[in-house]
């Protein structure tokens, strides 16, 4: 986990959710279908979220709802239904396209990222050695 800027005190949320506008359409193998945006609102396949599109996607979006609701630091992570466990061995290069636009994301630093923490996933060794 990656903590830029400062740490103000206040309400730590360890459950907030980041995902590229890149990466939307979701891991190889997923059931659910793609992520989309249609008008601003964001889908799972077609099932409405209930809520924009950049409340999930933009970064900016995020951290100014960071500061709006007075929290310390937002810890953000990929959705749950883009993590790969349907076909992992399929899913190494969004994987690596999460964390390497996670990365670029974190790696200025400047004052919007004030108060807010980002965790990265990575791959564990398949069994059988793969």
């Amino acid at each position: 986990m990656a903590v830029h800027g400062d740490i103000r005190a206040g309400v730590v949320d360890v459950h907030a959710h980041w995902l590229p506008r890149e990466l939307l359409a979701l891991p190889p193998g997923n059931p659910l279908g793609g992520m989309n945006d249609r008008g601003g609102a964001l889908f799972l396949g077609d099932i409405p979220l209930s809520f924009p599109t950049a409340a999930m996607t933009d970064i900016d979006t995020i951290v100014a709802d960071t500061h709006k609701a007075g929290l310390g630091v937002r810890v953000v992570s990929a959705p749950p239904f883009a993590f790969p466990v349907h076909v992992p061995s399929e899913a190494d290069d969004y994987l690596a396209a999460y964390n390497q636009q996670l990365a670029d994301a974190v790696s200025n630093p400047t004052e919007r990222w004030s108060g807010s923490a980002w965790c990265g996933w990575m791959t564990w060794p398949r069994p059988g050695g793969s």
